[in-house]
């Protein structure tokens, strides 16, 4: 992916904690948290889709970490939509928990295969795509909590496979294993009625805050790509303005892009003198 895994998720957790917590308040500005995040990933498929990263890291995404990025990137911009959609009233919610369910399910079809399929071969990289499955599946159980009050659900599934998945994961720390665990038990005591809903989001806000604050300069830079695309179409729509032809510092920018990318692959010869190498072959070792 674009950035890391865990990032990623973090960031999308971070956004949609403080989505629930204004829908609990019934607050106008909580859409301000899912336009930022679906900003941030249209700006992730826009980057991984031309691998834009690669000025700055010289660095390119293999088509795995590519298409997956991209694709995850859109199943959440989906849900974004799915809430801006039902928070505008333009749907019955029943046709909206209906689309909600419908998109859980195909994801869960094709994630769970995928993940058969890369177990099979031995490999790790369904880590991800479990992780991010789950939190799609927590923030659609949450948000369908709040609006529909006499509902009442197992919460705490979701959240204890994202604990598994990022404990079997070599990097994750012990501050974070406390983190989800405390999380996870969170979970339990709302399902058993020990919490209200509004300590119980409050809690979960305050835990994914202090795994965020450990990585946040990482987290920082998702919440500013968007800021970066929106200067580079600033740019482009200044020199239409001005009358300049966009191709030709477009045509530039592709030329120092890829002679910054492309590696350069010509031999390098190196001059000898004739005398110097038979004079070379003849001295004795």
């Amino acid at each position: 992916m674009l950035f890391d895994r865990f990032i990623f998720v973090l960031y999308i957790l971070f956004h949609y904690t403080w989505f629930l917590l204004g829908t609990l308040y019934e607050i106008p500005f909580r859409y301000c948290s899912v336009i930022s995040l679906a900003l941030s990933l249209i700006s992730v498929i826009i980057v991984s889709l031309f691998q834009l990263q690669s000025i700055l890291h010289k660095r390119l995404l293999n088509t795995s970490d590519k298409w997956s990025g991209i694709s995850w990137s859109i199943v959440h911009l989906v849900i974004c939509v799915i809430f801006i959609v039902d928070g505008l009233e333009w749907a019955n919610p029943l046709v909206i928990f209906g689309l909600a369910g419908l998109l859980m399910s195909v994801v869960i079809i094709v994630v769970g295969g995928c993940a058969c399929f890369v177990i099979m071969q031995n490999g790790k990289d369904w880590h991800a795509h479990i992780h991010l499955t789950c939190v799609s599946f927590w923030v659609i159980i949450q948000y369908m909590t709040l609006r529909l009050t006499e509902m009442q659900c197992v919460t705490v599934v979701p959240i204890a496979l994202m604990s598994l998945t990022r404990f079997t994961e070599p990097e994750t720390t012990p501050k974070e294993v406390a983190a989800w665990v405390v999380c996870s038990l969170l979970h339990v005591f709302y399902d058993v009625r020990m919490f209200g809903r509004e300590a119980f989001l409050w809690s979960v806000a305050t835990v994914i805050m202090l795994m965020v604050l450990n990585k946040i300069k990482n987290i920082v830079l998702m919440m500013l790509l968007p800021f970066g695309m929106m200067i580079a179409m600033l740019y482009i729509f200044c020199l239409l303005l001005c009358g300049n032809p966009v191709q030709v510092p477009l045509q530039n920018l592709g030329k120092i892009y890829n002679d910054y990318v492309i590696p350069d692959t010509s031999l390098i010869i190196i001059p000898f003198e004739s005398s110097d190498i038979d004079g070379d072959w003849d001295e004795r070792l």
